[in-house]
């Protein structure tokens, strides 16, 4: 690649030529410009070597070197490079990625003799085509100040596109825009509007841009509080030669840098001293967003959508199939960190306390619960398809919302379906609020509504994730109870059958009694002692699984006639096979249930069940990264 295309891709992506130009002034350095761009054979470096500058003011003892295998990682030796732009030449420069120390003024020179080599087995490798990196070393690298130098006391990470000279705040930015492929900024509003006058590429130190210098320190400091602390002596110890981030980590640092450059800029706006002035301002207390981030990149529950049958009733599996529709269909908000903020429907939901207290002791993070179903919101079909518009598959017409800092969640909706008065618009105010309090171990010791049902964990020896026993109050009559650990039963299996997807491999003896506001539940199909026994949990503990395929339940507000019951189907698809996270459902049906459909242990269930179907869950996924990708301005 020419130097001359590298620059014309990079406007693409960036801003319009002219406004990165813009900016350069009195004092530029003579050997090369300060927009650092070559000078169209006016100045060409030496094979040998590839200079530049690291920049937030001017940084000394930073780690620099040339990525040149796309990683953002540093390669000692043995490097694969892929050669001019056709991908599959690549060749391996044994030496690894050059490298080097920033010295006085942030200037550094990186030695290409490694890339001296026959020219017909890379004549078109240009140092011009790799972006570079650099690392801040905590207790090491230095900024120079007006005052003299300031060691830095937190590690980050910047770079810039290919070819570019100087590493700054703002061409990490830049690099992470191109990297992403989000297309050009907008120079007519936001993030483009507020960058249009300003050379991002440039030395906005020695140009004397105080405007560019603010926003670059404000950047630093998002980037150095993004960065993972537990990495930080590694950085040291290895000199800023790190290898921390997998290509997801790092995608999800891009696009939060992206996401947040403009609330960052916004911030430094606002600290303007009289008169505008940008020179002058405490970086250090700009009010900066803190974004917390899960760099494991976990997979999130990202929707579900609720089929039952036209006119509610009981169906076999062929029946629902023939006129099945769409009843309801949940949406799951997330912040950075992967943490729940609200669960959306078109349609409508039931929140239920049990799972509130279980996203409660996860403090919201998804990821945590390992089965992920949540399945608890969904028993409002009936009423709900009245609700749901296909049509429109934006609308909301219920919303949950989490507070984890206040132990809060706030339910408001628009429909009928909770008894609660109807409104075209969703309320100001919550109709609805449960409040949670935590006990031993941080653990939820109760969970209450507004309304009065009340919850509270038991978690003895016999809980296993998601089940546990729990008592209730003035909560219809549910109450359950564990009555022992999962007794396993892997040598019952036929050894034919052993590698089946679905088999009982663990049953759990449970009971449900009456709750603590009521002599007994009083409702068929519960005895007069208010007590359910003879109830199994069934598991699939093979490999070390802790899978639930099936639980039987009672919930006298859906139906006083029988038992439900749940059914499971595990989550398949290849892009979410994660040893961490294996327990994720892919399908589940409700059924009523009764006694004659105990299993045993041992069972194949090849098929989830397919008679007295009152509705079918079908559960979709998204890692962190695409979520955070989905949900962001260009």
């Amino acid at each position: 690649m020419t130097r001359l295309a590298t620059l014309a891709a990079l406007s693409l992506l960036t801003l319009p030529l002219p406004a990165l130009l813009s900016g350069c002034g009195d004092g530029e350095q003579k050997d090369r410009p300060v927009d650092g761009r070559d000078t169209d054979g006016l100045y060409e470096p030496a094979v040998e070597d590839y200079s530049g500058r690291v920049i937030d003011g001017y940084l000394r003892n930073a780690r620099v070197w040339l990525d040149l295998d796309g990683d953002y990682q540093y390669d000692a030796a043995n490097v694969e490079v892929v050669v001019g732009t056709n991908p599959e030449r690549t060749l391996i420069l044994a030496s690894g990625e050059p490298t080097a120390m920033s010295g006085e003024g942030g200037q550094f020179i990186l030695d290409l003799s490694s890339f001296d080599i026959d020219p017909s087995l890379a004549s078109d490798l240009e140092p011009t085509d790799y972006p570079l990196v650099a690392v801040v070393i905590p207790g090491v690298t230095e900024e120079e100040t007006g005052s003299g130098y300031v060691t830095l006391g937190q590690a980050y990470q910047m770079s810039a596109p290919p070819g570019e000279r100087y590493v700054t705040p703002l061409t990490t930015l830049m690099d992470a825009r191109r990297v992403l492929g989000v297309g050009p900024l907008d120079v007519t509003s936001g993030l483009g509007e507020m960058l249009g006058n300003t050379n991002v590429l440039g030395d906005y130190v020695r140009a004397g841009d105080h405007r560019a210098h603010a926003y670059a320190q404000a950047l630093a400091r998002f980037l150095a509080d993004q960065f993972p602390d537990e990495f930080e002596d590694a950085v040291v110890e290895n000199e800023g030669r790190i290898t921390v981030f997998s290509n997801e980590a790092s995608r999800i640092l891009r696009l939060s840098l992206n996401g947040n450059a403009e609330d960052v800029f916004e911030a430094v706006d606002a600290a303007r001293g009289p008169g505008g002035h940008y020179e002058g301002i405490d970086i250090g207390s700009v009010p900066i967003p803190k974004v917390p981030l899960d760099l494991d990149n976990p997979i999130l529950l990202k929707n579900v959508v609720v089929r039952a049958s036209e006119n509610g009733a009981p169906q076999n599996q062929s029946a629902l199939d023939s006129n099945a529709r769409i009843v309801a269909e949940l949406t799951y908000r997330y912040n950075e960190a992967g943490i729940l903020q609200a669960i959306e429907a078109n349609g409508c939901m039931n929140p239920s306390l049990l799972q509130i207290a279980r996203l409660a002791n996860a403090k919201g993070r998804v990821r945590e619960l390992g089965m992920q179903g949540l399945e608890g919101f969904y028993l409002k079909e009936a009423v709900s398809r009245d609700q749901y518009l296909p049509e429109d598959a934006e609308a909301v017409d219920e919303v949950l919302m989490f507070d984890w800092e206040n132990n809060r969640a706030e339910f408001r909706t628009t429909t009928n379906c909770h008894g609660l008065a109807p409104s075209s618009e969703m309320p100001v105010d919550p109709q609805v609020t449960y409040t949670w309090m935590y006990g031993a171990e941080d653990l939820v010791d109760t969970v209450e509504s507004s309304q009065g049902p009340m919850l509270s964990p038991v978690y003895d020896a016999n809980a296993r994730a998601p089940i546990f026993s729990y008592t209730t109050r003035h909560f219809g009559g549910r109450a359950l109870t564990l009555q022992g650990q999962p007794v396993e039963c892997i040598g019952d299996i036929d050894p034919e059958q052993i590698e089946a997807p679905r088999v009982v491999s663990a049953q759990q003896s449970y009971a449900f009694t009456g709750d603590a506001s009521a002599a007994n539940m009083a409702d068929p199909p519960v005895p007069a002692d208010g007590r359910v026994t003879g109830l199994k949990l069934d598991w699939d503990t093979r490999d070390d699984r802790q899978r639930l395929l099936r639980q039987v339940f009672y919930d006298a507000a859906f139906s006083t006639d029988s038992l439900l019951q749940w059914d499971y189907r595990a989550e398949t698809d290849e892009a979410f096979a994660d040893e961490v996270q294996s327990n994720l459902i892919k399908q589940a049906r409700l059924a009523f249930y009764e006694a004659g459909d105990a299993w045993t242990c041992g069972d194949v269930r090849p098929l989830l069940t397919e008679s007295d179907l009152l509705a079918e869950l079908g559960y979709g996924y998204i890692r962190l990264s695409d979520y955070i990708a989905e949900n962001q301005q260009p």
